[in-house]
């Protein structure tokens, strides 16, 4: 017996309803469901795949990955585009020359420069970094490592006799130049 549906096919239905449908195509109902809304079953339920051919991971040479990026304008579209080479240029150190020979300027993506293992567990770069800022959170937002780092090691008084005094500094030369 077929009952009235609002939808007229199992993919209208789908796309309004995609957690419903993931439910019943879970719990094996979608057969139930084309029967009593006389819904077509698809032939194929879930994520098409793309196309292209896979290639052995000894093809991506240096060469092929200088050739295969000759079409990307900016850094930021070889990622978007092809990630797999990305990570195999990463992963094998290629990128600086390659950024070299294309002419991009490498940076990373926090902007911030990475600090070698146990530089915050030395006082002195700590109390350092703590002078660049004026505030407790700007401080935090710009150096979490060196914010825990304080907190961790029980420097936070000192750093916030530190920051006061950074905070009044800037406030003396602002209403110096008054």
């Amino acid at each position: 017996m077929k009952e009235y549906s609002p939808y007229k096919s199992l993919a209208e239905w789908r796309k309004d309803y995609p957690s419903m449908y993931a439910k019943a195509l879970k719990v094996g109902w979608i057969d139930e469901l084309c029967e009593t809304f006389g819904f077509n079953k698809q032939k194929k339920t879930g994520v098409k795949k793309h196309n292209r051919k896979r290639r052995p991971r000894s093809y991506w040479t240096k060469e092929n990955i200088i050739k295969l990026i000759t079409q990307y304008s900016n850094r930021g579209d070889w990622v978007t585009h092809d990630a797999t080479t990305y990570r195999i240029a990463k992963e094998e150190g290629w990128l600086d020359e390659i950024y070299a020979l294309r002419g991009w300027k490498r940076n990373n993506v926090s902007g911030r420069i990475k600090k070698p293992k146990k530089f915050w567990d030395i006082d002195k770069n700590i109390f350092d970094e703590c002078r660049k800022h004026k505030v407790k959170r700007f401080w935090k937002k710009a150096s979490p490592a060196s914010y825990k780092a304080a907190y961790d090691r029980g420097l936070m008084a000192k750093c916030e006799i530190i920051l006061e005094e950074s905070f009044q500094k800037w406030m003396d030369e602002i209403y110096q130049n008054l």
